[in-house]
């Protein structure tokens, strides 16, 4: 499945792009699809960047994201209290429910 990706350059007051030269910055919102497919959520930016240098996401109802940019893809962790068997972090299960966490805010800088 497939984030849907809100974003606006200029014409919303509460989602901005900065512009430095060649890059920029655009801030948004990721809306998830609800259940959570493994090795994430679709998110390509390509429309937007000739060159992705950085996509960073807010932690939203005990989850921490991800960019997978080889993919184009959204990962999401939840905090592991026996690290020493698994980690710090694991991927959200195939099929979990994660609607609490939609609507993270993000933001993506490149060329």
């Amino acid at each position: 499945m497939t984030a849907a990706i809100t974003y606006n350059r200029l014409e919303d007051a509460s989602i901005r792009e900065r512009r430095s030269k060649s890059s920029f910055m655009v801030i948004g919102i990721l809306t998830l699809t609800g259940t959570y497919v493994t090795d994430g959520e679709a998110m390509d930016l390509s429309g937007i960047f000739k060159d992705l240098q950085l996509v960073t996401f807010e932690n939203k109802a005990g989850y921490i994201f991800e960019y997978d940019y080889t993919a184009k893809k959204v990962k999401a962790y939840y905090a592991d209290y026996s690290a020493s068997v698994d980690g710090a972090l694991i991927e959200v299960a195939n099929e979990a429910n994660i609607t609490a966490a939609s609507g993270v805010k993000f933001m993506a800088v490149g060329f």
